[in-house]
């Protein structure tokens, strides 16, 4: 039992990130003309701030102790909150 629910947990985790980047990417594509206008300069900034919340929450968790899949579901929650 504790096999199949640890299959399913990895696969769930799996999906939600496939998500994520899904509806992250498709908001990118949707608003790229805005995203032209403007600059370099602060898409590069917000592509900053998201990695260095997702890496910071990830060894924040690593640091805490946590299991591997905490370490992903803490990144993923910050990323969703970041974006």
């Amino acid at each position: 039992m504790s096999n199949c629910i640890e299959y399913y947990s990895d696969y769930c985790l799996n999906y939600s990130l496939g998500c994520y980047y899904t509806v992250f990417n498709s908001v990118a594509w949707l608003n790229i003309h805005i995203i032209k206008s403007v600059g370099l300069i602060i898409i590069h900034g917000i592509i900053l701030h998201n990695a260095i919340g997702l890496t910071c929450r990830y060894f924040v968790a690593k640091f805490l102790g946590y299991e591997l899949k905490t370490y992903k579901i803490e990144a993923l929650k910050i990323g969703m909150q970041n974006s």
